[in-house]
């Protein structure tokens, strides 16, 4: 009876001491994809900061490409102005020429 109680007691023993090497092992796995998702975290914090910059400075860009046009818009509209202007003007003095040659 002794001997059964100890040989249960033995593979009580083997059985925790399987598991907690079972444990230490899964326990690494884990240590490990951890450090693996924490180097793949950083990454990917690395290239959504640069995606960020990116952004801004793409931002700026075409804030600066809006300002440019509408310069350039107002550039095209003074001289449309201008040139509309100028040939009133042609206009009205051949108008008033012609007026006074009568």
């Amino acid at each position: 009876m002794h001997q059964r109680a100890i040989d249960t007691i033995q593979q009580n023993l083997e059985t925790e001491a399987r598991l907690k090497m079972e444990a230490v092992v899964v326990r690494k796995r884990l240590e490990q994809d951890i450090t693996e998702l924490e180097i793949t975290l950083d990454g990917v914090n690395k290239a959504r900061a640069e995606a960020e910059k990116n952004l801004k400075q793409c931002q700026q860009e075409v804030g600066d490409l809006e300002t440019l046009l509408e310069e350039e818009q107002k550039t095209k509209l003074v001289c449309y102005l201008r040139s509309k202007y100028k040939i009133r003007t042609f206009l009205l003095r051949s108008f008033n020429l012609f007026l006074l040659s009568y």
